[in-house]
């Protein structure tokens, strides 16, 4: 299934493709792609279900789903050359399972704030300990009349209200389905073991964690650091779920090269 993406510095050789996060689009890479888009050829894909990519009903949407689909993406596209793949939070676990499939269209991966969760319960126990608007968002039959307000919201000029870094976000976390968002939480997010995505990625992987993000994510990464394989490195940065959005300068240098 071809999904829609957006194409940026076409004149330049190396490729980077960008993968969102749950409940947003191709849009939130935007701080990114104007630095990205002067030295390289960027591709911003929107995920199954989500932005402006198709949103079959009863697709499972399942890593493997999303994988696949982003797969056959790049396939219709025909890059001549290995991609440096991105992805940003469930975009992560899209992108490192698509290195583990496909390592011959992969140079290397890069992967802001994954959800570094092992069981279902740690994601379910997570999610419990937030906002009563939030959890009722993702998982109260009530929440999927909360969503069109907020693509309203985000359509409107009321998304100035917001402070200009976080714009991105908002503008970006509107287009998706009752039925993506219930089975990407469940299917993909649930179901992915992160530790086991990680240690089977036989490409250069740089992962990058927010200190303020979920605990439960620094947790798990420490308790199973030796588990990885010697091509991992994982960077800490003073930010939250959210770096490419607050960090894009800090984001631009890890992808590129990984340097600071």
């Amino acid at each position: 299934m071809r999904l829609f993406y957006r194409e940026y510095g076409t004149e330049h050789t190396d490729t980077v493709v960008l993968l969102h996060g749950y409940l947003s689009d191709s849009h939130y890479w935007s701080p990114v792609i104007k630095l990205l888009k002067q030295t390289h050829r960027v591709i911003a894909i929107d995920l199954l279900g989500f932005g402006k990519s198709p949103k079959p009903r009863l697709s499972s949407y399942s890593l493997d789903t999303h994988s696949q689909a982003v797969i056959d993406t790049l396939h219709t596209i025909g890059l001549p050359t290995k991609i440096t793949l991105v992805g940003h939070s469930m975009g992560g676990l899209v992108a490192g399972h698509i290195a583990s499939l496909a390592p011959d269209k992969v140079a290397d991966v890069v992967l802001f704030n994954m959800p570094v969760y092992t069981t279902p319960e740690q994601v379910r126990e997570t999610l419990a300990s937030t906002s009563r608007l939030y959890r009722t968002m993702l998982y109260s039959p009530i929440g999927r009349f909360g969503w069109p307000i907020l693509k309203y919201a985000a359509a409107s000029p009321l998304v100035h209200i917001a402070p200009k870094t976080l714009r991105p976000i908002v503008r970006s976390s509107s287009k998706n389905s009752h039925a993506s968002r219930k089975k990407s939480l469940l299917h993909t997010i649930e179901q992915t073991n992160a530790i086991d995505l990680l240690t089977s990625i036989p490409v250069n992987t740089r992962i990058v964690q927010g200190v303020h993000d979920r605990p439960i994510y620094k947790t798990n990464l420490a308790d199973h650091t030796t588990s990885l394989a010697k091509n991992t490195s994982i960077t800490w940065i003073e930010t939250g779920h959210h770096t490419p959005v607050l960090r894009p300068d800090f984001s631009y240098r890890m992808i590129i090269n990984g340097t600071l």
